[in-house]
């Protein structure tokens, strides 16, 4: 019999599928590859649960989302540790040293305006505050894009226009299984962390960047059961 999760957007079976997963990943000795296995591991899992599910029960229209559709990145995310270590490490590998100079100032300086806010005053003024990672409208990191990213979505386009210059209004219609899908994961990594002795999260995605650039061994130093995120 499955204990009814807390968290109602949490499938209590998936999640503890997920981690069970995750912890077997983990015997031996754990590294680096392990830890972005562990991110990819997630980001398919929640591919392959929609696929699944659409073969059986396919939505009645798909999203509206599309490239260059950018208004979801004024959100503040949060990720499991896991996934901020991946983000790191593709980020390094993937952008040329220029573009990721450019990325880190606009850390920084994004760091520096949100400080001292609350979520509600940052969530209140999140038209003011997009992701660092939006470029010319566009993710530079979407292949290694967090979970709670990954969920995001609408059936209408206009109702997000007017929602990222109103945050009063509640316009949106999404289907509720894509976020169920992607958080059960999300829990299901903070449980592997839990059980394996390892800092879970949830961090905040601007600062994890910044930390990640910033602290020498990062990875390293989550694998030997530190709390590198602050």
């Amino acid at each position: 019999m499955v204990k009814p999760a807390a968290n109602p957007l949490v499938d209590s079976e998936l999640a503890a599928r997920f981690s069970l997963g995750v912890i077997e990943l983990f015997q031996g000795s754990p590294s680096a590859v392990q830890v972005h296995t562990a991110a990819q591991y997630a980001f398919h899992w929640g591919e392959y649960c929609l696929d699944l599910l659409q073969s059986v029960n396919p939505e009645p229209e798909p999203p509206a989302c599309k490239p260059g559709c950018n208004y979801c990145c004024y959100n503040q995310v949060e990720l499991t540790a896991p996934e901020a270590l991946f983000m790191g490490s593709f980020l390094a590998d993937k952008l040329p040293p220029e573009a990721l100079t450019l990325l880190l100032a606009r850390v920084e300086k994004l760091c520096s305006r949100r400080h001292a806010k609350t979520k509600r005053e940052l969530a209140a003024m999140r038209a003011e505050f997009s992701c660092p990672l939006l470029d010319a409208g566009h993710c530079l990191a979407y292949e290694a894009r967090p979970l709670m990213c990954r969920a995001m979505h609408a059936l209408q386009i206009d109702a997000c226009r007017q929602e990222l210059t109103d945050p009063n209004l509640n316009l949106v219609e999404f289907y509720l299984h894509r976020h169920i899908i992607h958080v059960s994961i999300s829990q299901g990594l903070v449980d592997a962390c839990l059980a394996l002795g390892y800092q879970p999260g949830p961090v905040d995605l601007v600062c994890s960047i910044r930390q990640y650039f910033t602290q020498s061994e990062l990875t390293q130093s989550w694998l030997a059961g530190k709390e590198v995120f602050k």
